[in-house]
């Protein structure tokens, strides 16, 4: 669950890119740096050593991202990096994504598929989907080779298990229940 100051940091930043018409481009850069301080655990702890003064954060940041992404978003985490909340900064892309997809009616599926699917299958379990939930959907796709066959999907917290193993744990159910019923 994101913190107050997450929610209030990515509701000003969604306001503000609606205004300036830049929601999407800031979605995309925002995600791009989440993914950047994800992958690169040194650079985050930079950011967030209280040591290292808050201009000298800035201007790393101005030096590494100033052709790489918009006024706003340079700004913006350069605003992080005063208040202190850079720490939020995962907190807040997850945050600006839930309120971005509510906006434009759009689900997020989680498919998890035993093997690699065929972009026919992908296009079925898609249309599918967007049919059944009226929005557009954002699948992403994993392999799990421990399901045996079968997909499972996750939309927020309804889970559609399609697979194999829960199948078969179904089966196990339904042969206890009915060895219960008839006394063994």
């Amino acid at each position: 669950m994101a913190g107050i100051a997450a929610i209030s940091y990515s509701d000003a930043l969604f306001a503000l890119a609606l205004e300036e018409e830049k929601s999407d481009l800031i979605k995309d850069q925002l995600s791009f740096v989440d993914k950047q301080m994800q992958e690169n655990k040194e650079f985050l702890s930079l950011m967030m050593h209280p040591k290292i003064h808050k201009e000298q954060k800035k201007q790393v940041l101005q030096e590494i991202f100033v052709k790489q992404l918009d006024r706003t978003m340079l700004n913006f985490l350069k605003l992080l990096t005063d208040k202190g909340r850079f720490h939020d900064l995962h907190e807040i892309c997850k945050e600006y994504c839930k309120r971005y997809n509510e906006e434009n009616n759009i689900a997020v599926a989680e498919v998890c598929s035993a093997r690699s699917l065929h972009q026919e299958e992908v296009q079925k379990i898609q249309t599918m989907l967007e049919k059944k939930l009226n929005k557009q959907v954002e699948m992403h796709i994993r392999i799990d080779e421990d399901l045996l066959a079968g997909v499972r999907i996750k939309i927020n917290d309804v889970v559609l298990d399609h697979t194999a193993w829960n199948k078969m744990e179904h089966l196990k159910r339904l042969a206890i229940n009915a060895d219960r019923e008839h006394g063994k």
